[in-house]
């Protein structure tokens, strides 16, 4: 599915003014009368399609409860437990240590469109994408304690993160 709000550059609490006004700005954009016949066909009927739905109370709801429920499957997966094994001196002084997190994300070639095969996600409508971070192990933590934090991947992701310390006993083989 299309993200209608993006197509128009508007945000998702936009009011009918804001849409209407995005979207006479867009046609001015894409229209040919209006760029000497340098128009742009496909993105003229993007934003035909986005204000058909996004201006019309009864469509707009309807999308928007879509969205909602898009979202609370992408964001399902909000929390990560790791595992993590110390020396003894890294739990007794503190560590620091750099992991990847996966996070679920909308496709952006399918666009979550249903009963499409995208060769991207397979059809499933979500990718991974990974995002480096550091983690900091407070000092003095204790055999099969647990350590929870939230981190901040972007701008709008958050993420909770519990570890599950262990403790080596200095042998390995």
């Amino acid at each position: 599915m299309k993200d209608y709000y993006k197509i128009l550059g508007v945000d998702r609490d936009a009011d009918q003014t804001q849409i209407k006004k995005a979207y006479r700005e867009k046609m001015k954009l894409y229209h040919p009368d209006a760029r000497g016949g340098k128009g742009d066909q496909d993105k003229l009927i993007e934003v035909q399609e986005a204000y058909e739905v996004l201006s019309n109370k009864e469509k707009k709801k309807k999308y928007d409860e879509y969205l909602k429920s898009l979202d609370q499957k992408i964001n399902r997966f909000s929390e990560i437990s790791l595992r993590v094994l110390l020396s003894p001196a890294e739990a007794k002084y503190g560590t620091k240590f750099n992991v990847e997190i996966p996070i679920a994300e909308a496709c952006p070639y399918c666009e979550l469109q249903p009963n499409l095969f995208c060769p991207l996600c397979n059809g499933v409508g979500f990718v991974l994408n990974y995002y480096p971070v550091s983690i900091t192990i407070p000092s003095g933590v204790r055999h099969r304690s647990t350590v929870r934090f939230t981190l901040r991947i972007t701008e709008d992701k958050e993420i909770q993160i519990a570890i599950k310390i262990f403790i080596s006993s200095g042998f390995f083989f």
